[in-house]
């Protein structure tokens, strides 16, 4: 196992502990993060490339979803935006773009 995969691992397992979560239980990114973090989550349809977008704030924290991407793509979205709010404290915002297969 490379380095990456083993920082991911234990990120993982790091999150999942703070969230109270054992290490192999389903689990609902944007239910979890709602109740357990107090992070809001909005869906709104956007006709562009992006995919998500979080701003922090001093007391709370927002993701936007595209909800014109499949729930998977916003599954992943939401854990996507968690990623940047929990281990990347400096960034006060981002905007995650859609790559397109091809696209140049």
């Amino acid at each position: 196992m490379n380095d990456i995969q083993s920082i991911a691992k234990q990120r993982a397992r790091s999150s999942r502990g703070s969230l109270g979560l054992s290490g192999s239980e389903p689990l609902d990114p944007t239910k979890i993060l709602r109740m357990k973090k107090g992070i809001s989550i909005v869906r709104k349809p956007l006709d562009s490339s992006i995919s998500g977008c979080f701003l922090r704030g001093r007391k709370a924290s927002v993701v936007l979803l595209n909800s014109k991407r499949t729930a998977g793509h916003q599954n992943f979205t939401v854990a996507h935006e968690f990623y940047h709010i929990e281990y990347e404290p400096a960034l006060q915002g981002s905007v995650c773009k859609v790559e397109e297969i091809g696209s140049t």
